[in-house]
C-alpha cells in the first residue's frame, strides 16, 4: 500500500468517523470523545495494533517505556473526563484537580524513560518546566472557550493542531507524532463541520482538555526525543493563545483586539511552519 494512503486510512479516517459517529449523531458534548477515541484509535493503527504498549507495565521497566504510548493513553483518560464533565456526572471542581493531576502524571511518565541520564535536580526541573507548560496551555485555551461561543476558537485549534503535524513531521523527523497531531486535527475539523447540520456547534471548556493535553504533549514529545527548532516549538505551543489579545481591555475596539490576535496566532504559526521547512531535509519524504 502507498506510504500516504497508509497514513490516510489509519490516521485521518477513524478520526474523521469518530467526529461524525459520535458529534454528528449525538451533539456536541461528545466532541471531547470523539477527539480522544479518534487520536487513540489511529495510534493504534499507525503502531499496527500495538495496543497493550503503552499500558502500566512499562512503568516498571523504564528502559522499554515509549513517552508517545502514555501520552495516547492520556489523551484518552483526558477525552474521558471532559464527557463527564459535559454530562454533569463530574463535578467541575473535581474535574479540574483530575486534569491538573492528569497532566502532571502525563509530563513525568512520558519523561520517565529520560530521567536516568539527568540527576534528581534536573529531572525534577524537566518534569516540573513540562508540567507548567502543558498547564499553561490548558488553562489559557480553556479560558478562552469559555468566552467564545462561535466557530472561531475550533477552526483555529484545527489549524494549530495542522501545524504542529507539519512541524514534528519535517522538524522532529518524527512521522508518528505528526500523524498523531494530523488525526487530532482530522477529528476537531470533522467535529466543527457538523455545524453544517448541527447548528450551533459550541466546543465549551471541557473538550479543552484532550485538546491541549494532545497540542502541548506533542509539540513536548518533540521536544524531548526529537529536538526540533526551539524557536519553532515555542512558537506552536502559543500560537493557540493568540485570541487572548481579544481579551485585553483599553486596547481598541474589539474588532481590531480580535484581528490582532488572529494576526498573532498566524504569525506565529508561519514562524513554527516556516523555520521548520527552511531547516528540513526532504530526502526521507
Amino acid at each position: 500500500m502507498d506510504p500516504f494512503v497508509a497514513v490516510v486510512l489509519k490516521g485521518v479516517v477513524p478520526s474523521i468517523a469518530a467526529a461524525l459517529l459520535l458529534v454528528g449523531t449525538l451533539g456536541r458534548r461528545w466532541t471531547a470523545l470523539a477527539f480522544g477515541l479518534g487520536t487513540f484509535v489511529a495510534y493504534v493503527l499507525l503502531k499496527d495494533g500495538s495496543l497493550w504498549d503503552g499500558g502500566p507495565g512499562p512503568l516498571l521497566r523504564p528502559a522499554d517505556f515509549d513517552g508517545t504510548q502514555w501520552l495516547s493513553w492520556s489523551i484518552v483518560l483526558a477525552a474521558v473526563l471532559a464527557t463527564l464533565q459535559e454530562l454533569r456526572l463530574l463535578p467541575a471542581r473535581v474535574a479540574a484537580a483530575a486534569a491538573l493531576l492528569l497532566l502532571l502524571a502525563t509530563a513525568y511518565c512520558m519523561l520517565l524513560r529520560l530521567r536516568p541520564q539527568w540527576t534528581t535536580g534536573a529531572s525534577v526541573l524537566q518534569i516540573a518546566a513540562s508540567t507548567g507548560l502543558l498547564v499553561l496551555c490548558w488553562a489559557g485555551m480553556r479560558s478562552l472557550a469559555a468566552r467564545r461561543q462561535d466557530l472561531l476558537l475550533p477552526v483555529l485549534w484545527t489549524c494549530c493542531l495542522s501545524a504542529d503535524a507539519v512541524l514534528l513531521t519535517f522538524g522532529n523527523n518524527s512521522a508518528l507524532l505528526g500523524q498523531l497531531a494530523g488525526a487530532g486535527a482530522a477529528a476537531l475539523g470533522a467535529a466543527t463541520g457538523t455545524a453544517l447540520w448541527r447548528r450551533p456547534f459550541v466546543l465549551g471548556t471541557p473538550p479543552v482538555l484532550p485538546l491541549a493535553l494532545a497540542h502541548g504533549g506533542l509539540l513536548l514529545a518533540g521536544h524531548h526525543f526529537a529536538n526540533p527548532s526551539p524557536v519553532a516549538a515555542l512558537a506552536a505551543l502559543l500560537a493557540p493563545l493568540g485570541p487572548w489579545l481579544a481579551e485585553l481591555p483599553g486596547a481598541g475596539q474589539p474588532r481590531w483586539r480580535l484581528l490582532a490576535g488572529l494576526a498573532s496566532t498566524a504569525v506565529l504559526l508561519g514562524v513554527a511552519v516556516g523555520i521548520t521547512l527552511a531547516n528540513a531535509s526532504f530526502d526521507s519524504y
